[in-house]
């Protein structure tokens, strides 16, 4: 009796190093390539009736040829095209050689496509596979009140920041969702099969898409190589996310889809008829790139506020997508080095992740080192796209920036609506947020949880707060504090305090002020709001932090600075004047001193 064979053969890692003439694979807007399948069957027995299913490019296929010449065109569960070539009555070695000639495009946020089988299939866009397992913790990081686009830029951007590229030669099969989410190293597989149970664990469709790609980072990075990625439906669009690499939005044209599928179970498979055995072989791929186009690259404007040593300062980033497109942007600020290769500029945060529609501006601050002469220093702006701007300043003379407390909570609630204040005018911002805002409030509304950043920056003045966005708090905390005390004397700060839950509570509110802590056992009945006043007294002049702490299941804290003035007296204002007109001398003398060596180097 006949017997029928199959054997599947998931895809692994195939790639062929080839010098390619670009700076950077995500500038690539059109790319023209030629490349080959490849492999050999070992026959022995009696086999007849060979069948190899292999997968072929589902977009930009100008042309295939196939070789042997039988063979059909088929289609697997999810739609997708295959070819399936065809042995009858063979024996010994048997070779194949399929030949793409492809024209690929890039992706764009705006493009449209026909929606076909997936948008006709959603339940198996949105169904949780072995290999993309959700977990609570997962759907506590997905979770958050913001749009679907919102989320799928969060959690991409999640995993480029939070996962560690990691290949393993040894590997024969991509590890689940579950599997990565708690060790946190893999490759594409493995990034795109935890980013594909994320959006789905939040409800968003998505497709596990499978193909070649031309690495931009990682060690091979001068081949077209196997690669994974997904697409989210986002407002009625397959929006591209490429975790591995942060692409979403726009996908590079070197990105080349052979299937859509729910996960990274991506088989070809070889079946006979007969009693004897079929081994396969298949050779690493072979590529020819015929032709590139380029995108223009982003445009990028920098400006830098002049400092003195050892003075915080603030670095402003204009960038633009031609053509009005939209895209993550990786981008990143370098400060000019020492002699010994450290940074001159003590920059914050110098690389950001950012979605860009099309165009936005950035900011980040920075101390000058404090160094023994003055100098100049050149910063460098640039992105994966392969722009770059760069700007000189100048560092000279000393100043110091003083460093203030903003006022604000330590904890919010999401959706809860906060401000951030500062008693003086400035230039709020984050890292972790696209916005910014001039003023001396900052009213906000953050949708999910976790730890931000927050920056202020005023000529003189710089500023630094966390503050945690929690989904779960049991009061509302706020301080009511005087302008200005004065030394030696008493004063008093009032904490307002909000029970959010409805059951009575019994919080600790703790207050704490230089080197004074004051504490207060609360009772609130359900949602009840109380006053609470707290005396304390002010030792020194300064600017002191003050803290105020409610404490029961869940901590609550809020935080401000409070001006503590030096007692006016005769002796105590004629030392302020004295101070003053001093350093307005050696200030007048030091610009003279640079004129006049300005003149002389001009004439000497």
């Amino acid at each position: 009796m006949k017997k029928t064979f199959t054997i599947y053969l998931a895809i692994v890692l195939f790639f062929s190093v080839v010098a390619i003439a670009f700076a950077s694979s995500k500038a690539v807007e059109q790319f023209d390539v030629e490349l080959v399948k490849s492999g050999t069957l070992y026959i022995s027995g009696d086999v007849k009736d060979v069948y190899l299913d292999l997968y072929i490019p589902q977009k930009g296929l100008e042309n295939i040829e196939v070789s042997p010449n039988n063979y059909e065109k088929i289609k697997d569960e999810y739609n997708n095209a295959m070819i399936r070539i065809h042995w009858n009555n063979l024996s010994g070695i048997e070779k194949y050689r399929v030949k793409f000639k492809i024209k690929s495009e890039a992706k764009h946020y705006r493009d449209t496509e026909f929606m076909g089988y997936w948008y006709q299939h959603l339940e198996k866009a949105l169904e949780e596979t072995p290999l993309t397992k959700q977990t609570d913790e997962m759907r506590r990081l997905a979770y958050g009140n913001e749009t679907d686009m919102e989320k799928l830029i969060r959690l991409t951007t999640w995993a480029k920041k939070n996962l560690r590229y990691e290949r393993d030669p040894k590997k024969r099969q991509t590890k689940s969702s579950d599997w990565m989410f708690k060790y946190r190293r893999g490759a594409c597989g493995e990034y795109a099969n935890l980013l594909t149970a994320l959006l789905r664990s939040a409800g968003i469709p998505v497709r596990y898409v499978v193909g070649y790609a031309y690495s931009p980072e990682t060690t091979n990075a001068t081949a077209l190589e196997s690669h994974a990625w997904v697409e989210a439906l986002v407002d009625g669009r397959w929006i591209p996310a490429d975790p591995t690499w942060l692409e979403v939005g726009y996908l590079d044209a070197t990105h080349i889809p052979f299937a859509y599928l729910q996960d990274s179970n991506f088989t070809e498979s070889i079946h006979w008829r007969g009693s004897g055995t079929v081994q396969w072989k298949k050779n690493a791929i072979e590529y020819s790139i015929l032709s590139i186009k380029e995108r223009e690259p982003r445009i990028l404007a920098m400006s830098i506020t002049p400092v003195c040593a050892g003075e915080y300062g603030l670095i402003t980033l204009d960038v633009a997508e031609h053509l009005k497109q939209c895209s993550m942007a990786d981008i990143a600020v370098q400060s000019c080095v020492d002699n010994m290769h450290y940074p001159v500029l003590e920059i914050r945060d110098e690389r950001r992740m950012l979605w860009l529609c099309p165009d936005k501006t950035i900011y980040w601050l920075f101390r000058a080192r404090d160094l023994s002469s003055d100098y100049k220093c050149v910063v460098t702006a640039f992105d994966q796209s392969g722009a770059t701007v760069e700007k000189e300043i100048l560092v000279a003379g000393k100043e110091e920036t003083e460093q203030i407390a903003l006022d604000a909570p330590d904890q919010v609630l999401v959706n809860q609506q906060f401000a951030i204040k500062s008693k003086t005018g400035g230039l709020f911002f984050s890292p972790n947020l696209t916005d910014a805002k001039e003023g001396r409030e900052w009213r906000l509304v953050l949708k999910t949880p976790g730890r931000y950043k927050f920056y202020f920056y005023s000529p003189g003045f710089f500023a630094e707060k966390d503050i945690d966005v929690v989904t779960k708090k049991e009061t509302s905390l706020y301080v009511y504090t005087p302008e200005h005390v004065i030394a030696g004397q008493n004063f008093s700060v009032i904490v307002n305090l909000r029970n959010l839950l409805n059951k009575r509570i019994f919080p600790t509110v703790r207050v704490i002020f230089y080197n004074q802590t004051l504490e207060d056992i609360a009772v609130l009945q359900p949602l009840e709001d109380i006053n609470l006043t707290f005396k304390l007294r002010a030792s020194k002049p300064g600017r002191y932090k003050f803290v105020a702490l409610a404490e029961s299941d869940y901590l609550s804290s809020y935080t401000t600075a409070i001006d503590v003035e030096e007692q006016k007296t005769i002796v105590t204002e004629l030392k302020k004047t004295t101070k003053s007109l001093l350093k307005k001398i050696f200030s007048f003398f030091e610009l003279f001193g640079q004129y006049l060596k300005s003149v002389l180097e001009k004439y000497i």
